[in-house]
């Protein structure tokens, strides 16, 4: 079902840990930092950052200078992110009978 959302990247399931830290980090002011994503769920700092620069590259993430400390980088989802994000769960919760709120 993963490849049918995101193609191969999402096989690992680092891609998948971030993408959904991300979706949950919700619209807050706040977004995670680069080194928070990258060391998420015992991943090591340069498997998180090779992570990160793939689904950056395949457009599911934007990087953005940190406005509290500018040598700090904040990750978010891009809109392309989010949706794709959806709909993967709305289909895992459809194939499950789940009903998402």
């Amino acid at each position: 079902m993963r490849k049918s959302h995101f193609g191969n990247i999402a096989f690992g399931g680092y891609s998948l840990n971030i993408l959904l830290a991300l979706l949950s980090s919700g619209s807050g002011k706040r977004h995670p930092s680069v080194t928070e994503m990258a060391t998420l769920g015992n991943m090591s700092p340069t498997t998180g950052l090779r992570w990160i620069e793939v689904l950056h590259d395949k457009g599911f993430i934007k990087i953005a200078h940190n406005d509290d400390d500018p040598r700090g980088k904040s990750i978010m989802l891009t809109q392309r992110g989010k949706a794709d994000m959806d709909s993967y769960l709305g289909s895992v919760a459809k194939m499950r009978k789940l009903a998402l709120v």
